[in-house]
């Protein structure tokens, strides 16, 4: 009968001992483990992100959640007011204003581009008495696309302002 010894952090451990007919392995040092699969937690459904559909090619495509400096004349209609596209996912609020102008401005907002189908939400939004300030349209439960228009009131080329168009999305 022999043992084998080897060397295991400072100590001498026994690695084996042979008979003449029978070896047996003992391993003191350590114990060897199979190794297990992690399981994460149940995922939770990560929602994928939002991604507008198209615009007319007549609209300026515009962001969720932004602000635009733009300038605006008086002039014909509809040659001279500019047209913008915003799309949403379903919310509970979107809200789209002008701020910053000194000419009056109306805003009109609407999910088709025909001015004169209201079958949704389009409207004139305000005539702003005083000419200057702000406009703001607020719909509730918005999905989808939205065109919006700015329209300066004065026919007058001369009438000219800076305006700044925002929106807000609440989900």
């Amino acid at each position: 009968m022999k043992a084998f010894f080897f060397r295991h952090h400072g100590k001498w451990q026994v690695f084996g001992i042979v008979t003449s007919v029978l070896v047996i392995m003992l391993l003191s040092c350590q114990t060897v483990s199979t190794p297990t699969a992690v399981i994460p937690p149940t995922a939770k459904t990560i929602p994928t992100a939002f991604v507008p559909g198209d615009c007319d090619p007549s609209a300026q495509p515009i962001e969720m959640n932004t602000s635009y400096n733009n300038h605006i004349t008086g002039g014909p209609y509809p040659e001279t007011c500019p047209m913008y596209c915003l799309w949403t996912p379903k919310g509970s609020q979107l809200e789209i204003g002008l701020s910053d102008f000194s000419i009056n401005l109306d805003i009109y907002v609407d999910q088709n581009l025909s001015v004169a189908d209201y079958s949704d939400f389009g409207q004139w939004y305000s005539h702003n008495a005083s000419e200057t300030g702000s406009e703001v349209v607020t719909i509730d439960n918005p999905d989808g696309r939205f065109y919006i228009q700015v329209c300066a009131y004065s026919s007058n080329l001369s009438d000219e302002t800076d305006f700044t168009l925002y929106n807000n999305f609440t989900p």
